[in-house]
């Protein structure tokens, strides 16, 4: 993820001098460059998470403080610590988009990605930096649900039915239902869609999920991520993701980019449209996502299905629900001009009769506009 260090330094550079007052020693303070306090207590961070020695933020912050790695000091003089992990959190999981206002130095805040859209998963933007004595899956749920989770609702009979990638694709999401991508950094966002004004939230650094996706030396297990720290335990009566659900939605978002663009010629030709990272310097662009996105076979990850079909609740047991909204709203428009109706192939067999129809009356005028110019000529030439 050669794109994630400067995404990073980028954040980093924004830090407000005030947090990093957290530190042992301010001298030391150089951004993200190796061997600065900020990377330290960065790296800190992450092995605490990934070795799930930590079950809340005060963990990570009374580490650190053993560590030396911030300053010691009481737990209620902790705020701008527990306000830093949780920043880093933010950055190492992009789960949200951390942020800080020295209005309400007390305050952990979460940036609103969505113009607004609160959708399924923020609730709320704000929290007190003593909410961090909670364990790590409560805390988080008082924003909303950052991690979804399997919906444990009995679905309903149309669920189970398939799609096809030629009758459900970005391409007539966009030509036929009207809707417009916003491509975002928060993972938690992803297929969001806000029917109101029409737009679709992607996430657009699929590498991230490909590299917590790793398995160990064998083969045989998924190695643990930052973001596996944020689960709630096995048996927790909230309804938050466990580490499997975690694993299962990172594969989900992968495979979400080949049914909406790569399997459909019509969905990697739309893609090439689009502009992703118009608003980032090129080394903060992911080449995934135009592998995943843009062709039809791909070098660089393994997806395992390969079949132009898909069952929204098997192929997507955390994501089928935001599909299905899409479903929705695309099975309520209709096509109507000629170039949608060309694209609009999600009845085929109601397709290739439109077009049957216009072939054979097309075809039926044009006999009869040449037999009237042949009796016209005819008349004509009959007059002496």
């Amino acid at each position: 993820m050669l794109w994630y260090r400067a995404w990073l330094n980028r954040r980093a550079a924004q830090l407000p001098l005030d947090l990093l007052t957290a530190l042992p020693n301010l001298a030391e303070i150089n951004g993200l460059i190796e061997g600065s306090s900020l990377l330290r207590v960065y790296l800190g961070i992450a092995r605490i998470m990934k070795e799930g020695k930590a079950t809340k933020v005060d963990d990570i912050v009374t580490q650190l403080q053993s560590s030396h790695l911030f300053r010691v000091i009481p737990v209620e003089q902790t705020c701008f610590q527990r306000v830093l992990v949780f920043i880093m959190l933010g950055w190492q999981t992009m789960l949200w988009e951390p942020t800080w206002d020295a209005a309400y130095p007390t305050q952990m805040t979460v940036a609103q990605p969505m113009d607004g859209y609160e959708g399924q998963t923020f609730m709320a933007s704000t929290q007190d930096h003593r909410c961090a004595r909670l364990p790590m899956h409560e805390f988080l749920l008082g924003f909303g649900y950052l991690l979804p989770t399997r919906n444990i609702i009995q679905q309903k009979t149309e669920s189970f039915t398939t799609v096809h990638v030629k009758q459900f694709n970005m391409s007539l999401l966009a030509a036929i239902g009207g809707i417009e991508i916003r491509w975002v950094d928060i993972l938690s966002s992803h297929l969001e869609f806000d029917s109101r004004t029409k737009t679709l939230f992607l996430f657009r650094y699929p590498s991230f999920c490909a590299a917590n996706l790793e398995r160990d030396l064998l083969g045989k297990k998924w190695q643990r991520g930052v973001i596996h720290g944020c689960t709630a335990p096995a048996g927790d009566p909230t309804n938050w993701a466990t580490s499997e659900d975690v694993t299962s939605f990172l594969c989900e978002v992968l495979l979400s980019y080949r049914l909406l663009f790569g399997l459909s010629a019509r969905g990697r030709q739309f893609y090439r449209s689009l502009r992703p990272f118009s608003d980032l310097p090129p080394d903060q662009h992911d080449p995934l996502l135009g592998e995943l996105c843009g062709r039809r076979t791909l070098a660089t990850v393994s997806i395992e299905h390969l079949d132009d079909l898909f069952s929204l609740v098997s192929d997507f047991p955390i994501l089928h629900s935001r599909f299905e909204t899409l479903q929705k709203h695309l099975a309520g428009q209709k096509a109507r001009s000629l170039s949608q109706l060309w694209r609009d192939k999600r009845s085929t067999e109601a397709w290739y009769t439109f077009w049957a129809v216009v072939l054979i009356g097309g075809i039926g005028l044009f006999l009869s506009f040449i037999q009237t110019v042949l009796q016209i000529v005819q008349v004509l030439y009959s007059i002496p």
